[in-house]
């Protein structure tokens, strides 16, 4: 049997494991405090999203909005955008929880577009609409603009 390696995995414990059947990509989370993104029979990850500062334990893709959601211990959740690979919101819980202070669960209501997570209660956040570092955003203020009706 042949062993195969892959290259630029996690150096640390993967936690959570994800898939995003839009994408097509697996999503992990590790105590490395990063996600990786791998592509189907791809040598190592063709992606990496970073910027927690401790364990991510919870990964959940948002397909209807081609972003994604990451939990870690500390209970901070980012939300991402797979295509630029850029946080797009930031949500830190600072709510003491007992007799665990964790988030333990995590889904996104699509027609609300919220964010509702659980540990001995649900909470809900409320996704941004107009969230900077997309693509098609303007890169300095717009000044002026103009409407017309067209004929």
């Amino acid at each position: 049997m042949r062993r195969r390696f892959t290259k630029n995995g996690h150096v640390k414990g993967i936690n959570a494991v994800a898939w995003s059947d839009q994408r097509k990509i697996l999503l992990t989370g590790s105590d490395d405090l990063s996600v990786k993104l791998w592509a189907t029979l791809s040598e190592g990850p063709v992606g990496e999203l970073r910027g927690h500062e401790t364990s991510v334990l919870l990964i959940l893709p948002i397909d209807s909005e081609q972003h994604v959601l990451t939990v870690s211990s500390d209970k901070t959740l980012k939300v991402w955008d797979l295509k630029t690979k850029r946080n797009l919101q930031t949500f830190v819980d600072e709510q003491e929880y007992h007799p665990e202070n964790a988030i333990g669960g995590v889904c996104f209501d699509t027609k609300r577009r919220t964010l509702v997570i659980a540990s001995v209660q649900p909470k809900v956040w409320q996704l941004q609409t107009n969230v900077r570092g997309h693509d098609d955003a303007h890169a300095v203020a717009v000044a002026s603009c103009s409407f017309s009706k067209g004929t």
